[in-house]
């Protein structure tokens, strides 16, 4: 939670300095969960980046891995996808 509150106030300070504008908005649990009615009780607060996109790249992965294995798929590292057929 840390972490996110400094890259809010580093956004901030940015913007108020002239040197950039990200936009990011401080969410409290309950305006996470307007947002997103599947987020548990437990998230206390998050960041709204409209424009940037900021996720964590190593959860957005670990939720899919879990994804694919709970249904038939086939997984191979370091391999081009040639086709995908739905």
């Amino acid at each position: 939670m840390a972490y996110l509150r400094g890259l809010h106030d580093k956004a901030r300070r940015l913007r108020d300095d002239g040197v950039g504008d990200v936009p990011l908005e401080w969410l409290d649990g309950d305006a996470v969960r307007r947002l997103e009615p599947n987020v548990g009780e437990r998230v206390i607060g998050a960041l709204l980046s409209p424009k940037t996109g900021i996720v964590s790249s190593h959860e957005l992965m670990e939720h899919l891995e879990k994804g694919a294995s709970a249904c038939p798929s086939l997984s191979r590292p370091n391999s081009r996808l040639s086709r995908a057929v739905r």
